[in-house]
């Protein structure tokens, strides 16, 4: 019995090698990547480099692969990467790690920022304090105060700078962080269960709020400093004048703090467990000078240098780090004037590249991604109507 079959074969008119050149996808791959170029090397306005501000919660504990990381940009819109072990970057599974390239908006319209290891916390600019993570909620911001300037987070504690001067606590009040004049700690036994207070105003006349390695801080009007939460001081206590800033020394041993005054000099404030409270407040001494802001373990100084402190026979040394620094968390995780980002990567064997502060936020790389996918895909297309014009269809008949 005869069968007729029919063999189609399938073939393409590759003349002068068309099969090889996909010009149009190359081309648009290497504008895409020349286009990233530009961006990155392009200068920064002086004025978003200003206001360009960086932070990170510094946190490994408990099996965290790494810190968070997040930027205010200077039109306020605060940008988070890194870990999400309590919910800092709002991302619904904890145990997810954003790298830099999956970078996310948390939220615009921020006025000021502050993280610590368990809680986060920022203001929008209705001057409303919203917080997150920890004993407040899982990924989602819960409105805590109005009429806020700033907010600074300990590691349970928070405290709140108001637009009329006045701060306030809440939080967990273990060694006093609270301002409140008691603590909930007796002979290394923790009362109450370590429970959580309600926000109470606690200072009047108040420019500025920091809260360092569970030290509770305050600048008053008048720039004198005073300090809580720390050696049994329960309630708020004069330690310096004319001060400026303070910030963690960070030489491998706790308690250590530098303290910023007006006139650029840099003075050692030393908490640790040898020294009582008023032998400390003898032994403050000049330890840098000609320094413009303070960072966590090293200084800023007038000439734009970032240096940071290293532990020498003598008991501290300045390391020049680089020059012509605007802002900086730490001696690894800073900005330069020129409006670059430079942070060391959480793993050591991957090199953490510097990016311009024009690409940190997500947005412009949310476009590029969106037209890289379209060009490809209509490319896809053009390419498959074109071949199929090319097809030639053959039939033998067996």
């Amino acid at each position: 019995m005869n069968r007729k079959t029919n063999i189609y074969f399938i073939c393409h008119n590759n003349k002068n090698g068309k099969l090889k050149k996909r010009q149009p996808l190359t081309v648009f791959i290497i504008g895409t990547f020349f286009i990233l170029v530009i961006l990155q090397f392009m200068p920064t306005n002086k004025g978003s480099v200003k206001d360009f501000r960086i932070y990170t919660d510094g946190d490994q504990l408990y099996g965290s692969v790494g810190p968070t990381y997040f930027a205010l940009t200077a039109r306020g819109t605060l940008i988070g990467w890194g870990s999400n072990r309590i919910g800092q970057l709002g991302d619904p599974y904890k145990s997810i790690y954003r790298p830099f390239a999956a970078r996310k908006v948390i939220k615009p319209g921020v006025i000021a920022f502050s993280c610590g290891t368990y809680t986060t916390a920022y203001v929008d600019q209705e001057h409303v304090l919203w917080e997150w993570g920890g004993e407040v909620s899982a990924n989602q911001p819960q409105k805590i105060l109005e009429n806020v300037l700033d907010v600074a987070v300990g590691y349970h504690h928070v405290i709140a700078l108001k637009e009329d001067g006045s701060i306030w606590t809440w939080g967990q009040n273990i060694h006093g962080e609270l301002g409140r004049g008691f603590k909930d700690e007796k002979d290394g036994m923790i009362l109450n269960n370590g429970q959580h207070y309600n926000p109470r105003k606690i200072m009047d006349h108040i420019r500025k709020i920091a809260v360092i390695d569970g030290l509770s801080c305050a600048i008053t009007e008048d720039d004198s400093l005073y300090i809580w939460g720390i050696k049994g001081i329960c309630s708020p206590t004069k330690v310096a004048e004319n001060v400026q800033s303070i910030s963690f020394l960070a030489l491998g041993k706790v308690l250590k703090f530098q303290v910023l005054k007006k006139d650029g000099n840099v003075f050692l404030l030393d908490f640790s467990s040898k020294y009582s409270f008023s032998e400390t407040a003898e032994r403050v001494v000049l330890i840098a000078q000609n320094v413009q802001t303070l960072c966590e373990g090293g200084v800023i100084k007038q000439d734009d240098s970032l240096w940071r402190w290293e532990a020498d026979e003598n008991g501290q040394e300045l390391i020049k780090v680089r020059n012509r620094v605007a802002y900086a968390v730490n001696s690894s995780f800073y900005v330069t004037k020129t409006g670059y980002l430079f942070s060391t990567s959480w793993l050591s064997f991957l090199p953490f590249f510097p990016h311009s502060i024009r690409t940190v936020s997500p947005l412009l790389r949310n476009i590029i991604l969106v037209l890289f996918v379209n060009g490809a895909l209509l490319f896809r297309l053009f390419w498959s109507a074109k071949t199929e014009k090319n097809y030639t269809q053959f039939s033998t008949t067996s």
